[in-house]
This record gives C-alpha cells, sequence and structure tokens, in this order.
C-alpha cells in the first residue's frame, strides 16, 4: 500500500477515534453536569472545528433540546451518544451517503421529539401544549430546510436548489411542512391512546411528509415511489390503530 494511502486511512482512524471520545465526553456531560455547563460543552464539541458545522445543525440543536428535556439516565444516554456521534460522522464527511444518513438521522429525532411532546403534554393541556407544539413543528422545519439546502442530488432540479428561482418555493415546502406537523402535533393530542401509540402514528404520518415534500422539490419523486411509500405507511397505520387500546 502507498505511504500517502497509509497515512490518509491513519489519519481517518484517528479522526474517528476522536469523534467517539467526543461521543463520550457529549454523554457524560449531559450525565453529571448542570445544563448551563452541559451546552457550552455541547457546543464546543460540535462546534470545533468548524468545518462543515451547518451540515446538521439543524439536528445538532433538535438533539441538544432533546437532551434539556429529558431527565438523565443510562438508556437515554447511549441513544443520545450514538445520535451525536452520528451527527458528527454526517459533518466530518465520513458517511459516503449522506442524503439517506440525514434521512434517518431526521426520523430518529423526530420520533424521540414526539415521544417527549406526548409524554410531556399528556398531563398537560392548554397554551403550554400549543406552544411546545409550536416549537417542535420549528424544529422540524429546520430539519426539512437542512435536508433540502444541504443534501439536493445532483440531478433532478438544476444546481439547484440554492438558485434564486428555487428558493421561494423552497421557502413554501419548508412553510407548509411546518404547518402540517404542528397540525399533525396538535390532532395527535385529541387521540384517545397512550403517548407511545401516538408518537407512532403522528410519526408514520411524518414519514410522508419528509419523504415526499423533498423528494418533490428535488425532482425524483417517481409514482412507484409515492405508491410505495403510501401503502407501506396504510398498512402500517392499520397495524398500529388495530392494535391500540382505544381510551374511548
Amino acid at each position: 500500500m502507498p505511504l500517502r494511502k497509509l497515512r490518509a486511512l491513519k489519519s481517518k482512524a484517528a479522526t474517528v477515534r476522536g469523534s467517539i471520545i467526543k461521543a463520550c465526553v457529549f454523554v457524560f456531560a449531559w450525565m453529571f453536569l448542570p445544563w448551563w455547563l452541559f451546552i457550552p460543552v455541547a457546543l464546543y464539541l460540535y462546534f470545533v472545528p468548524l468545518s462543515q458545522a451547518k451540515l446538521v445543525i439543524a439536528p445538532f440543536f433538535a438533539l441538544l433540546v432533546l437532551c434539556l428535556a429529558q431527565p438523565a439516565g443510562w438508556f437515554f444516554a447511549i441513544i443520545f451518544g450514538v445520535l451525536f456521534w452520528y451527527i458528527l460522522l454526517i459533518k466530518d464527511l465520513y458517511i459516503i451517503d449522506r442524503r439517506s444518513a440525514y434521512e434517518i438521522l431526521s426520523l430518529a429525532l423526530i420520533f424521540l421529539l414526539l415521544r417527549m411532546f406526548y409524554l410531556d403534554m399528556s398531563v398537560r393541556a392548554g397554551a403550554l401544549a400549543i406552544f411546545c407544539a409550536f416549537a417542535i413543528a420549528g424544529l422540524f422545519a429546520g430539519l426539512v430546510g437542512g435536508f433540502m439546502k444541504h443534501f439536493s442530488p445532483d440531478t433532478g432540479v438544476p444546481e439547484a436548489i440554492d438558485d434564486a428561482t428555487h428558493n421561494p418555493f423552497r421557502r413554501i415546502i419548508i412553510f407548509a411542512s411546518f404547518l402540517l406537523f404542528f397540525q399533525l402535533l396538535v390532532i395527535g393530542l385529541f387521540l384517545p391512546l397512550d403517548f407511545i401509540y401516538r408518537s407512532v402514528v403522528i410519526f408514520l404520518l411524518c414519514t410522508l411528509i419528509i419523504e415526499f415534500f423533498p423528494r418533490h422539490l428535488f425532482g425524483d419523486l417517481s409514482r412507484n415511489k409515492l405508491l410505495t411509500t403510501s401503502s407501506v405507511v396504510f398498512v402500517l397505520l392499520v397495524l398500529v390503530l388495530g392494535s391500540a387500546r382505544w381510551g374511548l
């Protein structure tokens, strides 16, 4: 093996080890430090080095919100540590298919946000629930916007999406995603189900938004993709709703 390639592999391995160490520090800071110390530690771990920080900044802030809302515990420490490590891998360009990786990351964060929302709002109502739904819908719109801005394919909409003629359409898509997600969150509050079933039902509906809106804008939404994904989501919804215990 050429010496240059060997050095590149060693450098890459060292960087991956560094990301694992950062994820461990992130977890221990979340577990044992007060929130006002955890936040600067998390910001330092993410933004240093600063290169490619914009790439996954929306998922990072969504994870930060989850960390601040969730009481410390080893189960969620492992989950948050893995998610933070995954964010660093995408940020440092060590995942080849970053577009699919961003989709998976966004869906995982969305489900955790839904779980957090319906767990907390099951005992609360009124203006607080609406405000929290508004804030989480904003995070969702940020995830969709980051996906469209940074992970447009090389083919499809010309060069894409940062062109001035496409910016208004992109903003419309992001705003529509925000409104739809906000409405779904509020509708979920009135479902006579426990918080897990509420989270799963709304999550399945949200996958249609995050799957179809960006793909439509990218120009790679095919009829087969639309029918297949819609059919799978419909079947899963029937199974979930059929197995749920309705509190009527």
